[in-house]
């Protein structure tokens, strides 16, 4: 080997230093983010100094969960602007997954607050509740074996009747 091989990181140096293990350097090494500067002929990687912040880089980008794909892309066109774009990407990422996150937690803790007033209810006693009033229609029953058409002009004409008593936009209607 005609380079001096002291001023290189061999893979378990550089894997130490970044506090990363072997494993993850040599996959980044086959997805062709980081390829060593150097492979001797007994299979020895090394790699310089500035492969040593490159690594780091891409461990930042990692720990932002930018995809691979992307990082790769990234790499392969770095400027200033490709670096801000990237970020503005993660930002908006994280903004939709804050607020998938809070809409989860939102269910989570309606899903709770279910749980303690089932928790709540005596089966043993009674209770009194007030409860909002709610309309009960009544029409005439339909025909066992009456066809589709003619039920659903039977409930068309009970629906039409029903706004003539109370407001449906407060109320739900179903049959």
């Amino acid at each position: 080997m005609s380079k001096n091989i002291q001023n290189y990181f061999t893979t378990g140096e550089l894997s130490q230093l970044c506090k990363i293990p072997r494993k993850t350097l040599l996959y980044y090494d086959k997805l062709g983010l980081i390829t060593p500067e150097l492979v001797d002929e007994n299979g020895y990687r090394y790699y310089k100094r500035s492969q040593l912040f490159l690594l780091q880089l891409i461990l930042t980008l990692r720990q932002l969960d930018v995809p691979i794909a992307r990082i790769k892309d990234y790499l392969a066109n770095r400027s200033p602007q490709n670096y801000r774009e990237l970020f503005n990407e993660r930002i908006d990422f994280f903004t939709q997954e804050i607020a998938r996150l809070q809409t989860m937690k939102k269910k989570l803790q309606s899903e709770l607050g279910k749980l303690d007033h089932i928790a709540d209810i005596t089966l043993d006693k009674i209770m009194l509740v007030h409860e909002q009033a709610h309309y009960l229609y009544l029409s005439n029953a339909t025909e066992e074996n009456e066809c589709f058409k003619k039920r659903s002009t039977h409930i068309a004409q009970m629906f039409s009747n029903l706004q003539n008593d109370i407001t449906l936009t407060t109320n739900g209607f179903g049959y």
